[in-house]
């Protein structure tokens, strides 16, 4: 298996495979076996040992990449941090765990499941810092 820039590949001795990121639906990492949902079933990505946990990382980084460049997010991050989220937006509501980055237009929110939200900072109406908690009120009152 080879994580590359748009997807996963597998070649095994009867071809080769490219499992593209726009159809990974989620990925999750579950008593050291790596899951994909996709609508054409879950992929199990197992024994792989010690290594188990450094190919999700990786596998991870290379879907949050992936959906920034989908969210057209851009320019170097200020602050990157990886942490538990939540938000409700006209969309509905969503909370876990993500990567999360400060950029000069804007905030991202990148799970390892298709749920990425970009939030522009021009309708940023107030951004509070308290402990360990970032709190940005949109000026939709969201």
């Amino acid at each position: 298996m080879t994580v590359g820039r748009e997807g996963l590949a597998f070649r095994t001795g009867g071809g080769a495979l490219l499992l593209d990121f726009s159809l990974v639906d989620d990925c999750r990492l579950l008593d050291y076996r790596v899951m994909l949902d996709t609508p054409a079933g879950v992929y199990e990505l197992s024994r792989l040992g010690q290594q188990t946990e450094a190919f999700f990382e990786k596998l991870w980084a290379a879907y949050a990449a992936r959906s920034r460049e989908s969210l057209f997010i851009e320019g170097a991050a200020a602050l990157e941090v990886e942490g538990e989220y939540a938000y409700t937006d006209d969309g509905g509501s969503a909370k876990g765990k993500a990567k999360l980055d400060l950029r000069p237009l804007c905030v991202s929110i990148v799970p390892h499941n298709s749920g990425a939200r970009r939030i522009p900072l021009c309708f940023v109406r107030e951004l509070r810092l308290d402990d360990y908690a970032i709190t940005i009120v949109l000026d939709t009152g969201e």
